[in-house]
């Protein structure tokens, strides 16, 4: 059951007014935090009266903190880290039965109570909710020894310039902020930088503006941060810049997903930025790319620029390289022109990528030099270059940077592929695979493995869009715990798709219409449900099912892998350990699926039973189903149909109606095989059957050799 917000309670109590609601809303826009801090800051209510409404929607008893005197030796039981971190502070203990009181801003966060019970050794932890302000002060007052900072009712009202140096913001999900229904969500934006003093002004200003701005200094908080929340755009100030790299490539930082940009300080920011980076980078580019159409000339040798600069900056942002790091190489990828074919009886060059695949090397670095882009292209191309005829990356004077020397691995790479081996014309997964034959064949290449192996999945996301590949979602079932954060983040940066659920029946309603690869549930926010919905779910379902809990007990694992859970994690919880155990059990999974799908089915030719009354007869059974599809040219396509009606159709490099077209085509010089529908890509179909099947036979009947285009856009 949903828990009743604090202002619905604080009204029904006739605690205080709407108009007083409203006005600490108003407060709360600019300064975060929860309601409940603002009312106290107001004096519409007293610490009595706001703790005994959040013990009402907690379901806890609450204490007060204000003038509250806690023994030394309970302060003890709970180390200074955890009490900041978590925002926790113990207040009694009982010898006899061993339990621990607990005040919490947050008495949900079971991760915090079990952090609390096994540094404290108690054998109990009972949880008290606390206003948040006094709590923030005891933890002050008895750790830090500090006088109170004043209780919120006691602070004066900075100028609206310092606004946002208010309370912090309170924990996700905490039911004591309250959010007007309409709010717009705001763009959310890292700072990192030491200058500490732009956060009272620079996070009033972005709120106000619409987006919402954390400036962090240390890496232990900027690490929280990142796993707390997903940030649209992160700024980096330059003297930190190279801290950050470090941050992220010794893995002590995840990879950052948002835009990335480095600024020297805010005043020389505002007053150099005549217009936009992206319009001037984007506007250089295009123009690199019709100078690379005038050196190249007139002919069938061009090479494909647009896909080389689409794969170099999807490749440098997925190995955290900077926004500018990856326009320089598309600026890099631009200036380089191809030999062409090798002359009759002369020595075979275009088979590699050698330093005689390349023409008018000295106008290209020219060029790179005249520019004078921002990023060090020059450098970027000569180092690039002397790597091709066999010099080390570490010749030159001093050790290279390691961004220029990640740069000319990916410049190397996507020449190779596109320049040398061209692009990718068969299946997804057989060129894919011979592709990293011929790129780890390639003895010039100077990327290193690690690359290869992050440049291989990005194609494998980039050729798969579109096409039968398994579905990555991940379901997370919690209610409020923390405990499975640091999970997600790690699947995230996987590449798996997270679907955060707060309720079980919602988990199983969604589940219907889209199956995951795999379900979460955190175990100890649906104990009395937890059991039943696995048993549930291993009658309806093969998705592969996790429990995780902060309880260690062997009797409830074993219980819950009775239920049918397909694993159980428990504390002490290495996440990345279970991101690699669910990663192995999902790859297991697909591959048992593919074998029964090869195994298993209806199988027949057209000879046998035409396409068009195998579909017909489909689409009358409403039959949700896989038909593989094989001509004698072998040629090979799928189709999937949901309910009877095609929903998707893949055939060589064509998609959606036109493979159907193409299939219809075979005449009766093909096979078929109807298997179970185990993996759903993305539909590409949305006209119904009948539509499709009678204009496939108009067109062959009329003998058309239309390729590529299909009737216009109908709805269904």
């Amino acid at each position: 059951m949903e828990k009743e917000r604090l202002d619905q309670i604080l009204l029904r109590k006739g605690l205080v007014t709407e108009d007083q609601i409203r006005q600490a809303l108003l407060r709360q826009k600019s300064h975060r935090g929860p309601l409940g801090s603002h009312l106290l800051y107001f004096k519409f209510i007293s610490e009595q009266d706001l703790v005994r409404a959040l013990g009402e929607q907690f379901g806890v008893r609450g204490v007060e903190l204000g003038d509250r005197e806690i023994p030394p030796e309970v302060i003890r039981k709970v180390p200074a880290a955890i009490a900041d971190e978590h925002l926790v502070c113990p207040f009694a203990f009982d010898p006899e039965t061993r339990t621990l009181s607990l005040a919490m801003y947050d008495p949900g966060k079971t991760e915090a109570i079990y952090l609390v019970k096994e540094a404290s050794c108690a054998w109990h932890v009972e949880p008290h909710v606390a206003a948040e302000s006094p709590l923030r002060n005891a933890i002050r007052r008895h750790y830090h020894g500090k006088g109170d900072g004043g209780m919120i009712s006691q602070i004066i009202e900075l100028p609206d310039l310092f606004e946002g140096e208010g309370p912090d913001a309170g924990p996700e999900g905490s039911q004591e902020e309250v959010r007007e229904p309409d709010e717009p969500v705001a763009r959310q934006v890292l700072m990192i930088t030491k200058s500490a003093f732009l956060k009272g002004p620079l996070v009033s200003i972005f709120e106000r503006e619409g987006s919402t701005l954390a400036v962090l200094g240390e890496k232990d908080e900027v690490l929280a941060a990142l796993q707390e929340c997903t940030y649209d755009h992160i700024l980096v100030s330059e003297e930190l810049e190279a801290t950050f790299r470090a941050w992220i490539r010794t893995g002590n930082l995840p990879l950052p997903r948002g835009e990335q940009t480095v600024f020297t300080s805010v005043s020389h920011t505002l007053l150099e930025n005549h217009a936009p980076y992206h319009l001037m980078a984007a506007s250089l580019i295009k123009a690199l790319e019709k100078m690379a159409e005038y050196r190249n000339g007139p002919g069938p040798s061009m090479p494909p620029y647009e896909r080389i600069c689409s794969d170099a900056a999807d490749l440098a942002r997925s190995v955290g390289l900077s926004r500018l790091a990856s326009d320089g190489i598309q600026v890099a990828s631009l200036l380089l022109t191809p030999a062409g074919p090798d002359p009759p009886g002369g020595e075979p060059s275009m088979a590699r990528l050698s330093p005689t695949f390349f023409k008018d090397v000295d106008q290209s670095l020219e060029t790179a030099r005249a520019l004078c882009f921002p990023w060090d292209v020059f450098a970027c191309l000569s180092l690039f270059l002397r790597c091709l005829e066999g010099g080390s990356p570490n010749d030159g004077e001093g050790r290279e940077d390691p961004d220029l020397l990640l740069a000319v691995q990916i410049l190397a790479l996507v020449w190779l592929r596109h320049g040398v081996l061209g692009g990718i014309k068969d299946a997804p997964e057989e060129a894919i695979a011979g592709l990293e034959a011929s790129l780890r064949r390639h003895d010039l290449l100077p990327a290193s493995s690690e690359l290869m192996e992050a440049y291989f999945r990005l194609l494998e996301r980039k050729e798969g869009r579109g096409r039968a590949l398994p579905r990555r979602d991940v379901f997370i079932v919690r209610e409020r715990s923390e405990a499975v954060r640091p999970l997600i983040s790690h699947l995230r940066k996987d590449g798996y798709t997270i679907v955060e659920i707060k309720e079980l029946p919602e988990a199983m309603h969604l589940h219907e219409r889209r199956r995951p690869a795999a379900m979460v549930v955190h175990y100890d926010d649906f104990q009395d449900e937890a059991t039943k919905f696995s048993r549930f779910m291993r009658r309806e379902s093969t998705t592969l099912l996790y429990a995780l809990t902060v309880q260690s007990e062997p009797s409830l694992i074993m219980s819950l892998l009775d239920a049918g859970f397909d694993d159980v994690f428990v504390p002490p919880f290495n996440y990345d350990l279970i991101a690699a155990k669910m990663a192995k059990s999902l790859a297991a999974r697909e591959r048992q699926s593919r074998e029964r799908k090869d195994e298993a089915g209806f199988r027949g030719t057209f000879r046998e039973l035409p396409f068009v009354d195998l579909m017909q007869a489909l689409a009358l059974s409403q039959r949700s189903c896989a038909i593989r599809l094989e001509g004698n040219n072998g040629a090979k396509a799928e189709i999937i149909m949901r309910d009877g009606q095609m929903v998707f159709a893949a055939c060589g490099e064509v998609a959606g109606v036109e493979a159907v077209y193409a299939v219809i085509r075979w005449r009766e010089e093909g096979s078929f095989q109807i298997g179970p529908a185990t993996e759903t890509p993305a539909d590409n179909i949305s006209l119904p059957n009948d539509f499709v099947l009678m204009e496939g036979c108009r067109l062959l009947d009329e003998g058309s050799e239309r390729q590529g285009s299909g009737p216009p856009p109908a709805s269904t």
